[in-house]
């Protein structure tokens, strides 16, 4: 066998050891909770609703939000089954698959025989869909607090350059020292007239 593929859970050792892991991971913390409702339908028209919510949630514009369907389940464990068989292939790298996919193995003969999957099994195979939404959303609430510092860093970078291209506005200028603070000459008691002067010729009748 290879290094690159991943060791089947086949041994009751491999089973009993990712089982426990499984059944003893925390889904909620304090930095991360979880809210599970059901969507039943009671009458045909809820159907068209629960569709609807289906659909907008699928887009990954509410990005709170998950859904679970049975097909999109039972399509993963396929997936995921296929994955640990196939490993990385020969000249390829290792796929990385999720933490405790190993349950994947136990489901996926049930799904191929067309049988119901026994109760314990499918709450284990919730909690590790559970677990895999959470790793998901971690890691993106983690992207999203890099770009924000990257951007913090860049708005910063950007207003130390305009910094020094800046210049201050140049003061009024003033007039020689001295004659900002000179007072105005009084006005001498002429009869003589300045350039630009008129005469006053209007009279009163007394």
């Amino acid at each position: 066998m290879s290094k690159g593929k991943r060791t089947k859970s086949g041994s009751a050792h491999d089973i009993n050891k990712w089982e426990n892991g499984l059944v003893q991971a925390v889904v909620n913390e304090d930095a991360w909770k979880t809210c599970v409702f059901f969507l039943i339908s009671n009458k045909p028209e809820d159907n068209v609703l629960i569709n609807i919510s289906s659909e907008v949630i699928s887009t990954g514009l509410r990005k709170l939000f998950s859904i679970i369907s049975k097909e999109q389940l039972l399509k993963e464990v396929k997936d995921f089954a296929k994955a640990i068989g196939s490993g990385g292939g020969k000249g390829k790298p290792a796929v990385k698959l999720p933490e405790f996919v190993e349950i994947c193995e136990q489901v996926k003969p049930f799904i191929d025989q067309g049988e119901d999957i026994p109760p314990s099994l499918l709450a284990k195979l919730l909690k590790f869909k559970l677990l895999l939404l959470k790793t998901k959303d971690i890691e993106r609430l983690e992207e999203a607090k890099k770009e924000k510092a990257k951007s913090a860093s860049g708005k910063k970078g950007d207003k130390r350059a305009e910094s020094p291209g800046k210049r201050s506005k140049s003061p009024k200028k003033k007039g020689k020292k001295g004659e900002a603070e000179r007072p105005p000459s009084p006005k001498k008691d002429t009869k003589l007239k300045r350039r630009g002067e008129v005469e006053d010729t209007f009279k009163t009748i007394g």
